[in-house]
């Protein structure tokens, strides 16, 4: 069973489900997972191991993880030696990339000249990663591509850049040709093969049963994703159909009640045959819009409550989280409030809002003079306000950007600091 545990990304939510987790704890020696975002694996168990209710101060049958390394826990458990398979890392990838863009460079029309500068293959590695991830087929693109001028499905597209789209598809459907003549495995395969041994997949019919064995007393709960990939999709869709109960986290506020009730009407018309899927997605066009706040929670629910129907998972009924701890008893002030509430709102009503005293805004004229204004604000913070390095949070849009501004600014005022960035190996 599928159940939904809805509500607005709030610091209620987060205490809420933090306490739903920990209630488990009662159920020991049965494992209970927490499926997050990897690079918020550490986090999560810190929050675990720091909240009120957490009487053990322990994890004691918890234990948080992300989709990779649900997957080695159990290819541990069942003896899956997934170091006998050629595994092609990520420098690897980089190296085979580097000699299909050599070796083809007559082909490549707009990217021909350009592949040799920095950081072009690893942006086309990423490119690549994400296109196979969400199950792509490059000889489909291709022909999407080829039957396509100056616009893809409504969307008008200029002539270089669909030169730019063509190359990346060739280059993407010749590096899958490759990878299955040399019979490598990449880090991107690991969550496919899972799925196999979890769905009794040809060739994986050993597996299937030490699985449903396995997971069969075992609880998981899925959070923090925007989105799934269709991979992902099909590991908690696996996962329903062989646990306990699967729980999937969504940030969505409970006034779209009635867009998740009508999601589930649509997925039981279907589920009784009387809806095609098309048509479900026709019904629901009007609330499936880019421009929407919660478009990608939105998505979210309708992937998951439409294709449970049609894999025949049961559904449960959905849980909202309500926002019962205040702003003002966690220390936010008003006009914070206000900004959270009110800043991506079509209809803003600046008439009715609380007066600033918690928010500042400054303009600098580059990103130098910007960084610098910054550190002498921590230094500020620190020295004449009481406030701890730790307590300090810098946002930004384009963390590469500002990397080397911020890097030689907090190492010329002896400003500790953490950057939650992938270093490359080369780069180190």
């Amino acid at each position: 069973m599928i159940n939904l545990l809805l509500g607005e990304n709030n610091k209620s939510k987060e205490q809420y489900i933090d306490s739903f987790i920990l209630s488990k704890q009662s159920s020991f020696p049965d494992k209970f997972f927490v499926i997050v975002p990897e690079q918020g694996n550490l986090e999560r168990q810190i929050s675990l191991l720091n909240n009120k209710t957490n009487k053990s101060k322990g994890l004691l049958n918890i234990e948080v993880s992300s989709y990779n390394h649900l997957a080695y826990n159990f290819f541990s458990y069942v003896g899956y030696d997934i170091k006998s398979e050629s595994m092609l890392d990520e420098i690897g990838k980089i190296i085979l990339l580097r000699k299909l863009c050599e070796e083809n460079r007559k082909n490549l029309h707009y990217y021909g000249n350009l592949f040799s500068k920095p950081g072009f293959i690893d942006k086309l590695k990423s490119a690549i990663s994400e296109l196979y991830l969400y199950g792509v087929d490059p000889d489909n693109l291709i022909n999407i591509l080829n039957d396509s001028s100056s616009d893809i499905d409504g969307v008008k597209i200029k002539p270089y850049e669909l030169e730019k789209y063509k190359d990346v598809a060739y280059l993407y459907k010749i590096y899958i040709d490759k990878l299955r003549e040399l019979k490598f495995t990449t880090p991107d395969d690991l969550i496919d093969k899972f799925y196999k041994m979890l769905s009794c997949a040809k060739g994986y019919e050993q597996y299937f049963e030490i699985a449903r064995s396995y997971y069969k007393n075992i609880e998981i709960l899925f959070d923090d994703f925007t989105g799934v990939t269709p991979v992902q999709k099909k590991i908690i869709y696996a996962l329903a159909t062989l646990s306990k109960q699967v729980y999937v986290c969504i940030d969505l506020p409970q006034k779209y009640e009635g867009f998740v009730n009508k999601v589930i009407k649509t997925s039981e018309d279907i589920k009784q045959g009387g809806l095609k899927l098309y048509e479900a997605y026709d019904r629901h066009v009007d609330d499936l819009k880019l421009t929407d706040l919660f478009y990608m929670s939105k998505k979210y629910v309708y992937d998951i409550c439409l294709t449970s129907r049609l894999e025949g998972i049961e559904l449960g009924r959905p849980q909202y989280i309500e926002s019962a701890v205040d702003n003002k008893s966690l220390g936010v002030g008003d006009d914070i409030s206000y900004f959270c509430n009110n800043i991506l709102s079509k209809k803003k009503d600046f008439n009715n809002a609380p007066k600033s005293s918690n928010i500042n805004v400054s303009e600098s004229l580059s990103i130098k003079d910007e960084i610098g204004y910054v550190a002498s604000r921590i230094c500020d913070l620190v020295k004449n306000e009481n406030y701890r390095y730790k307590d300090i949070c810098i946002i930004t849009k384009n963390s590469e950007v500002y990397k080397t501004y911020i890097v030689n600014e907090f190492q010329k005022k002896e400003i500790p600091f953490f950057m939650d960035i992938k270093i490359n190996l080369i780069d180190s």
